[in-house]
């Protein structure tokens, strides 16, 4: 059904009708909504009814006869499936905006409380895309996991429907990461009872996981289960219960924290999942998920900062790569590690292919998080600091619940300058996920030495177990330089320079490329002065 001229569209709309159905059409191939036949019936006749003139008609009785194909007996009051569909259909809009249509022109929205489609211009619109995701984009790099519908009290429809909500809300959240194929979710039904039956759906889609969960208590007073279970092996990876009154003062809220949690536990490059295969990985047990294998090696590289793992990191990337030079996230990975080895002394012309490679994974993908961050620390050491804030602000906004690249991100802030935000945002990520790199103590010390607070600085960097990376050493002599503890002080400078014995020569470039701030860098040098240490 296509609207037959503009002059039937509906005042709310400044677009012609053709521009909006193409709007539509871009939204219902994308892959959320090719999954969910429901949503593509509702937002279709919703959007198509509003262009013939008949908007004021879509009430919860006609779209439910007329779109999902109930019977003539229909009753709102006591069927709410419109009500339901209704608020995933919202979030699915949301998710669609956040993911893939922050280009499009045309915004479609469905306004909470009516059924009538708003067309707006898309504020964050910038260029047109193609009506086709691109599947190189698109494509996952890891394992599958199934997200079951949660289980709620019989006879309690408010629970049931904030249930239902929360288990989107997990799918949605999990979807943002490119190391997840997230599947779901996916309803329980009378399978509840029978665990085998949860394993059989799970292998039916090569999951290699699924997650589970229970609602317990009132309104007012909800405790949520939650359980991830590894199907190859039968175990509970991962489990945890959040209880409302805990965590917000309303229901929306609660979810929002449930859901931030339990994903930046689950899915960060350090959550429960990726460290599920990284020891047989790193150790070379396992010859599944070749990619994915490279993408666990630069995980791993990352956490324990030897120069085996970065040795081992970059050559599987560079292998991924060459397998596949169309996967956004080994790509832009890779340029990380490029960067990375820039900071840590490489000559300067790594660089370039490290803008290259990030040019190249935007362009496959200009969702992709891992690349937008580099292209951050691009910008600042090419002096363009406006823009390297402008990449991390984006970096943030792809996907809020990635604790990794909040982490990182966070550093970067608290680095350039922004202290106080940089420093609550690395918090807020080492809260969503316990199972942090500790190396990110580091940068709470440094918060503390430019403060003056050298007590403080110190315990932090005792929190940070990277005992061959010389920044400890480096920032623990400094911080021991300016509390006048000399042996102490000379213990860690000679850990130091057994671990960088060209400090003296090379130290003051090594600090501008990883402190990035000639502030940063001359506060630690008064104190590896006081300490003994002079650097030319």
């Amino acid at each position: 059904m296509v609207a037959k001229s503009a002059d039937n569209l509906a005042e709310n709309s400044p677009f012609a009708s053709a521009a909006i159905q193409t709007q539509l059409e871009r939204i219902l191939l994308s892959p959320k909504f090719q999954r969910a036949g429901q949503l593509q019936s509702f937002l279709r006749f919703v959007v198509e009814e509003t262009l013939n003139g008949r908007g004021h008609q879509l009430k919860q009785y006609t779209i439910a006869v007329k779109a999902f194909g109930r019977d003539p007996s229909f009753d709102p009051h006591t069927d709410t499936i419109v009500r339901m569909q209704a608020n995933k259909l919202r979030r699915a809009l949301r998710y669609y905006y956040e993911q893939y249509g922050y280009d499009d022109p045309i915004r479609i929205d469905i306004p909470v409380g009516a059924y009538v489609p708003l067309f707006r211009q898309n504020k964050v619109a910038r260029r047109q895309r193609s009506p086709i995701p691109n599947s190189s984009a698109t494509q996952t790099i890891g394992p599958t996991i199934v997200v079951f519908s949660f289980s709620a009290p019989p006879g309690l429809p408010k629970q049931d429907y904030f249930a239902g909500g929360l288990a989107e809300a997990l799918v949605v959240a999990l979807s943002r990461f490119q190391n997840l194929c997230v599947i779901g979710p996916l309803p329980i039904g009378k399978m509840e009872s029978r665990q085998a039956g949860l394993y059989a759906v799970a292998q039916q889609h090569g999951a290699r996981f699924f997650l589970t969960g229970r609602l317990h208590g009132q309104e007012g007073n909800v405790r949520i289960s939650v359980k991830l279970v590894d199907v190859a092996t039968g175990r509970a990876l991962w489990a945890n219960t959040y209880d409302s009154c805990d965590y917000a003062a309303n229901m929306f809220e609660f979810e929002d924290a449930v859901v931030s949690q339990a994903v930046g536990t689950l899915a960060d490059n350090f959550g429960v999942i990726p460290r599920s295969f990284m020891g047989d990985v790193v150790t070379n047990r396992t010859g599944d998920f070749d990619v994915y294998a490279a993408v666990l090696r630069y995980y791993h590289s990352l956490m324990v900062y030897t120069d085996e793992a970065f040795i081992a990191a970059n050559e599987a990337l560079e292998q991924a790569v060459q397998m596949n030079p169309n996967v956004p996230l080994t790509l832009a990975m890779l340029a990380d590690m490029l960067f990375i080895s820039y900071q840590f002394g490489m000559d300067e012309t790594v660089l370039e292919r490290a803008g290259n490679l990030v040019k190249q994974a935007i362009a496959l993908d200009a969702q992709c998080q891992q690349a937008r961050f580099v292209r951050a620390y691009l910008y600042e050491v090419q002096g363009q600091r406006e823009l390297a804030l402008a990449e991390i602000e984006r970096t943030i906004q792809i996907n809020p619940n990635n604790a990794f690249m909040l982490a990182h991100s966070g550093i970067y802030l608290a680095l350039a300058g922004q202290w106080d935000q940089g420093v609550a945002l690395l918090k807020k990520a080492m809260l969503l996920n316990p199972h942090h790199a500790t190396v990110y103590y580091l940068t709470l010390a440094m918060d503390y030495y430019r403060q003056g607070l050298y007590e403080q600085a110190l315990i932090e960097v005792e929190r940070s177990y990277t005992p061959l990376l010389f920044l400890e050493p480096l920032i623990r002599t400094a911080i021991l330089g300016q509390l006048g503890r000399a042996n102490e002080a000379q213990a860690a400078m000679t850990e130091l320079l057994k671990l960088q014995p060209d400090f003296v020569q090379d130290g003051r470039e090594l600090l501008w490329r990883i402190l990035l701030r000639e502030e940063n860098v001359r506060i630690i040098m008064e104190g590896l002065c006081k300490a003994g240490l002079e650097v030319e």
